[in-house]
């Protein structure tokens, strides 16, 4: 048995949601695990998952952020205050486990781009301050989500390339669905096959069939969306 324990806080600091030790059991991509969540009066958020199975630490660490976030989410319902959990430290002694983040937020995946290539960021900020080039911030901003939300990881990379569609709905004036998607494989140069591989992760989710995906299939689907998204803004920037 493997006891995970996390530790961070609970935001804003104003408002105070006390838990005191909420229990439940879980089945997350298919790992059963027993949940203790607690948050005392000065907002210190812990998280104890004990399970069978070793965790990658960082994928736990967005599965439970997720978990505790929907216990605030009932708060946030009652109150019509949204408070937001966010973990900084996970250790597993079992597993010699002790990870204190420097930063709450942490990617999911690495693009592989040394970091004195990301001036390159202009261009694509340049483009997305080109007519139209709301629906590619859009776009961006969905996989950002998808870097941040694994469980729901397929849900916005499809929703990702969502966006590209209703760009070339508005840039092209294409009133049909097909022909907006045509479009988008177009200028990506994509086949259908490889967007339909990422929109089987999606459709469960997008009809309210929540579903999670192992970490091997949302590191493919990560990449296979940025992929995509990077040659449609390729061929987009340079006026194909």
């Amino acid at each position: 048995m493997y006891t995970y324990t996390l530790t961070g806080a609970t935001y804003p600091d104003c408002f105070h949601a006390p838990l005191e030790h909420h229990t439940f059991e879980t089945e997350m991509n298919g790992i059963r695990s027993n949940i203790t969540v607690q948050i005392d009066d000065a907002n210190k958020a812990t998280c104890i998952v004990k399970t069978d199975v070793i965790w990658e630490p960082h994928d736990l660490l967005q599965h439970a952020e997720l978990l505790v976030q929907n216990t605030l989410n009932s708060i946030a319902f009652v109150s019509g205050i949204t408070t937001e959990v966010f973990f900084n430290r996970i250790a597993c002694p079992e597993n010699n486990v002790d990870i204190t983040l420097e930063a709450n937020y942490q990617s999911a995946i690495d693009s592989g781009v040394p970091t004195d290539l990301l001036p390159i960021s202009f261009t694509i900020i340049k483009l997305c301050s080109s007519e139209h080039g709301w629906h590619l911030t859009r776009s961006l901003n969905e996989y950002r989500l998808a870097l941040r939300h694994s469980l729901d990881g397929g849900f916005y990379c499809y929703r990702s390339i969502e966006c590209l569609r209703i760009y070339c709905r508005e840039k092209f004036n294409l009133p049909k669905e097909r022909d907006q998607w045509d479009k988008l494989r177009s200028i990506a140069g994509v086949e259908r096959s490889e967007i339909d591989k990422i929109k089987v992760f999606a459709d469960p989710n997008r009809h309210g069939d929540f579903q999670g995906i192992s970490g091997e299939d949302r590191v493919k689907t990560l990449h296979s969306t940025r992929n995509i998204i990077d040659s449609f803004f390729r061929a987009t920037f340079n006026g194909s």
